[in-house]
């Protein structure tokens, strides 16, 4: 039953997703990915299409949540709390543990409901660098560098 409902679940926040292309969005991060890279979901659920194109072997990070190919932290919790806006940096730092790797934040520009996302987009830039972004409908995609922005 409760398979049932998790995949049914799934169904429903892809018909809500499906507002692009997802060929397109993995196309656009394949070419421009390595495998040293982050990907970062927000909201998180929004892994489920893009997964489903993507087959580089990337690290995953999502928020509010984990996504789904995302390993969980502590292997006897199935579902932790939502994670906190203010986590997600040092997260992302700590996934792409000291390489030289790029982070790509790909959010629904649309998804008021998920608490302080506008938080974590700011985080992100005050933190790396950004090299570029590009949108797909309600889907933007920011990659940024890992190193600090500049004060100028």
């Amino acid at each position: 039953m409760a398979i049932y409902r998790a995949r049914r679940c799934d169904e429903l926040l892809l018909a809500l997703y499906k507002s692009h292309d997802d060929r397109s969005i993995v196309a656009f991060i394949e070419s421009k990915a390595s495998e040293d890279d982050l990907l970062v979901f927000a909201p998180s659920w929004i892994d489920i299409p893009i997964n489903y194109y993507l087959r580089m072997p990337l690290k995953h990070l999502g928020y509010p949540g984990r996504s789904k190919r995302e390993p969980p932290e502590d292997e006897q919790i199935e579902e932790s709390e939502p994670r906190k806006p203010e986590e997600m940096v040092g997260l992302a730092k700590s996934k792409l543990d000291g390489s030289s790797g790029k982070v790509f934040f790909i959010h629904q520009k649309d998804a008021t409901w998920v608490p302080d996302m506008d938080v974590v987009k700011k985080a992100f830039d005050e933190n790396f660098t950004e090299i570029e972004s590009k949108e797909y409908g309600n889907i933007e995609i920011i990659i940024y560098s890992i190193t600090p922005p500049s004060l100028d």
